[in-house]
């Protein structure tokens, strides 16, 4: 499936509807995201609204087994909040109509106290959304109780940033203890990580409680793992980045590869 030009990122919505009606064969939903982040023009802003809006539609036409992420800075947090949340509620709602569920990608830490905020406005007007937290933030224990009492959905990640704390094996042992949390509120969240020892004991911790848990991974990684989780029955995800603004989403992946090579560990196949 692709060559290695396009292991990160597909150029085009017709690479995007290909790829994700062959995922979704393999049992596999895609979590679609327009590439672009930081914008910091008004013009630049709505025309992220507009392909946001456009990409809802297709997933709807396609009929894909999708979702679609957002990323407020796409929508121009970085200089109008105001105006960013007015605009992601235009995409929840015509999200809404098109049953595509949305989800609000969690970003650099400047940008998580306002992503929050959002979030709980978004979910007070009865807009259903994903929220993905971070476990490499300190804030991120009392964060996830505020997010569970507003009844939003969880995705939960190391984070690709830059956060309190960078040691593995201490952001290891946090992920767990929120896994531990999200698992005792006994309500259907995601996760994201393609660390080999997390999802083995995931899914021990788990048990047989199968529907509660979506394992989700980037485009690019553990392909093995994902068909072999999705044929075991669990919930799959795969997060499917496309268009032509691909340098600091690829500059994250690259990074994460070089510190996973000093650490010499290497993550699911």
């Amino acid at each position: 499936m692709g060559n290695q030009e396009n292991r990160w990122a597909l150029s085009n919505w017709q690479e995007v509807t290909n790829w994700c009606k062959e995922r979704n064969s393999q049992s596999i939903i895609c979590t679609i995201d327009i590439l672009g982040e930081n914008i910091r023009t008004e013009e630049d802003a709505k025309q992220v609204l507009n392909k946001h809006i456009d990409c809802i539609r297709r997933i709807q036409k396609e009929n894909l087994k999708a979702s679609l992420a957002v990323k407020l800075s796409a929508l121009g947090a970085n200089f109008d909040q105001e105006q960013c949340k007015e605009y992601l509620f235009i995409v929840l709602k015509e999200a809404q109509e098109n049953q595509v569920p949305i989800e609000i990608d969690i970003e650099g830490t400047p940008m998580v106290k306002f992503t929050l905020k959002t979030a709980f406005l978004a979910k007070e007007k009865g807009y259903p959304v994903i929220l993905a937290l971070q476990s490499y933030l300190d804030r991120t224990k009392n964060d996830l109780k505020k997010v569970l009492d507003h009844g939003i959905t969880v995705r939960l990640v190391k984070g690709a940033y830059k956060g309190n704390i960078n040691d593995f094996f201490l952001i290891q042992k946090r992920f767990r203890g929120l896994f531990t949390q999200l698992l005792e509120n006994e309500s259907h969240f995601l996760v994201g990580t393609h660390d080999r020892e997390l999802i083995a004991w995931m899914k021990e911790k788990a048990g047989n409680n199968k529907e509660i848990i979506e394992f989700g991974f980037l485009k690019g990684l553990a392909d093995k793992t994902k068909i072999i989780l999705a044929e075991q029955g669990w919930g799959v995800s795969e997060y499917v980045p496309f268009g032509s603004e691909r340098k600091a989403y690829e500059t994250r992946r690259r990074r994460y590869l070089s510190e996973l090579q000093r650490l010499r560990r290497i993550p699911a196949p």
